[in-house]
């Protein structure tokens, strides 16, 4: 068959760059998202001139301190150079990269198939099958894509087996490393070809030695790579806290495994940042039934092992191997509490390797059907099937390369697939924000936060949208329960300041035209404390209750406030005077209970320690407080 088709060479990569540059046109756009587009390209100070090339290889990705990819920020910079802030250009950057990567793998199917026909099937089928779209459609996914591009470039020179391609081998892979930290495995996938290429594998331990010598170097840059991480201080990793999680872990990608399956046959529900709920326990029916799966699979590879090809047991390795990083046995690939990121941008090297597998079995079966005696089609229908097949993948790439154009339409198809997605509800909301869509964002980040109540981004964004609604105390109220707000501190401090200016802007008017208005300086009061400013928050919470003198909000945050700075005599005069206003509010009066108690134990007043505990627990017991 190879000696008929050398014209058709031309024709293949042609097909290959037109399908795969028609299906994920639909996504470029000439804005960028709101996703990672913001932090890593957009408000990036590294990107604007090559003077931050220095930062951009000795800083983290995202500055997390657990991903270190310079080469993406720095194809970043590269473009901004060349385009600026024209997203157009950055999209296609990523469709461009994509079709080399398929071009790679088609020369390098040729070399270990010797068919071309093969090789172009398997090369388009990972070019275009759907599963590549959120690689491909999101500029975040260049991580993804360089490193795909550098591992399958670097993997096809050492297997070309010249000596002059070594050493570019090498440095394909080491920039694969610079990509993404997935490419780390590579060396084993390398071994696993030394091992499986040559029938039977070595006959001898000389042999075996002589031919994983060429892969020590690639095991070397690895080490070294892992060590410049460790001098650079980029080295947060997520370990599970103990065997039995780590063992739940992996059967819960085992689980998401089944569903990558299915979406290789029927890919109709893709959507981003697709996510899997953890196994709980061991006894769980599904993760019985998954065990099950899997191990039946095993029994049967092992059953056929003497029958299966070198091509196809390679390419069941080079899955495996691929996977290893996100495979949760390690290391905790989380989203949120309760559930791991099972991401459809996972497939996309171990797509080479099923790409390669599906043409094969493909193959198989039409070289069986059209040898049965009474064969129940021909070729043309066989050949329309395998076409029509192919049709199909690329409109459905087409229909989600259109929903990644609008990322609204995009994070809404995978809270409708996905709801429990808090991410993606997180993003949502904050596309609806900058749309003005300030009510949907807002339910956005409520839903969010049933979801993990611990959200701080979720919370902040709440606020946000309240105050963007006009909603200032409501919102101020948001901010105030972020315990600890990591990385996002400077953003919830700049909405708080944001905020209490606004509302400072507003009580000083209502001041100006009715002095009188003891809510008014209550307000104001609460204000100043929130900023540490104690003398004007003593200032306007006591004009407060001169005008009103039994008001409780007032008496009880100028007792906290005295009594955070250590005026006791004071808090308690206050705290007392509370509990003697008519009928004060029943939540109000237990933690005026509960300070007094403390207050009066600080002071050697045990007897009256002893009354406010005892008043605070009937109280705590009426309310049915925990």
């Amino acid at each position: 068959m190879q000696s008929h088709l050398p014209h058709k060479a031309p024709v293949f990569i042609l097909l290959i760059i037109a399908l795969t540059f028609s299906a994920y046109s639909f996504a470029v756009q000439p804005s960028f998202k709101t996703l990672d587009d913001e932090k890593v390209i957009v408000t990036n100070p590294d990107i604007r001139s090559f003077s931050g090339i220095g930062k951009i290889f000795t800083t983290s990705f995202f500055g997390k301190k657990s991903y270190y990819r310079p080469l993406v920020i720095f194809s970043h910079l590269l473009e901004y150079q060349v385009f600026g802030l024209n997203a157009v250009f950055y999209y296609w950057m990523n469709i461009f990269i994509h079709t080399a990567s398929a071009l790679i793998l088609f020369a390098l199917l040729k070399l270990i198939f010797r068919r071309r026909t093969l090789s172009f099937l398997a090369a388009l089928l990972f070019a275009v099958h759907p599963v590549q779209w959120e690689a491909v459609t999101n500029i975040p996914g260049r991580a993804i894509l360089l490193a795909g591009l550098f591992i399958l470039g670097s993997f096809y020179l050492f297997c070309r087996g010249r000596r002059r391609d070594y050493p570019a081998a090498l440095l394909l892979f080491a920039c694969g490393l610079l990509s993404k930290e997935s490419a780390g495995v590579l060396p084993l996938a390398l071994v696993a070809y030394q091992w499986i290429w040559v029938s039977g594998g070595p006959s001898s331990r000389r042999e075996w030695i002589t031919r994983l010598r060429p892969v020590v170097p690639f095991f070397v840059i690895a080490a070294v790579y892992i060590l410049i991480r460790q001098w650079l201080g980029i080295t947060n990793l997520f370990p599970w806290r103990s065997v039995p999680e780590a063992l739940l872990g992996f059967m819960s990608f085992l689980r998401g495994g089944l569903t990558y399956l299915r979406l290789l046959i029927w890919p109709l529900d893709c959507h981003f940042d697709r996510s899997q709920l953890l196994f709980a326990s061991f006894s769980q029916l599904e993760l019985i039934l998954t065990a099950i799966v899997f191990l039946a699979g095993l029994f049967i590879l092992y059953r056929h092992r003497r029958s299966l090809s070198p091509a196809v047991r390679f390419f069941l390795a080079w899955i495996v191997i691929e996977f290893l990083p996100v495979c949760q046995i390690l290391f905790s690939v989380g989203i949120q509490p309760g559930m791991i990121s099972m991401a459809e941008h996972f497939l996309y090297l171990p797509m080479a390797g099923i790409a390669a597998l599906a043409v094969l079995g493909g193959d198989y079966l039409y070289r069986k059907i059209l040898n049965l005696p009474d064969r129940p089609v021909g070729p043309l229908v066989l050949h329309l099937a395998a076409a029509g097949a192919y049709v199909f993948f690329v409109l459905i790439t087409i229909q989600l390369s259109i929903y990644a154009r609008n990322e609204t339409l995009m994070f809404e198809r995978t809270i409708r697939l996905n709801p429990a997605n808090v991410r993606i509800r997180n993003s949502l909301g904050i596309a609806y924000a900058k749309a003005g869509r300030f009510r949907e964002a807002q339910h956005q980040f409520e839903q969010a936060l049933v979801f993990d109540p611990n959200n701080v981004k979720a919370r902040i964004g709440l606020g946000k949208a309240l105050c963007d609604q006009g909603h200032y105390w409501e919102g101020l109220a948001e901010y105030d329960k972020v315990r600890d707000a990591g990385l996002y501190r400077e953003t919830l401090e700049t909405n708080r300041r944001l905020t209490q200016k606004i509302l400072l802007k507003r009580l000083r008017r209502t001041l100006n035209e009715n002095p009188q208005d003891g809510r008014a300086h209550y307000s104001l009061g609460v204000i100043y404390s929130g900023q540490g400013n104690v003398v004007r928050a003593r200032e306007h919470f006591q004009q407060a209750l001169a005008l009103e003198p039994d008001f409780p909000q007032a008496l009880f945050n100028l007792a906290t406030l005295e009594e955070a700075h250590g005026n006791t005599a004071e808090a308690i005069r206050y705290f007392e005077k509370l509990l003697d206003v008519p009928a004060p509010q029943d939540r109000l009066a237990y933690l005026t209970l509960v300070h007094l108690q403390a207050l009066y134990a600080r002071t050697g007043a045990d007897a009256r320690a002893e009354d406010a505990h005892q008043r605070a627990e009937a109280l705590r017991r009426r309310l049915q407080l925990p």
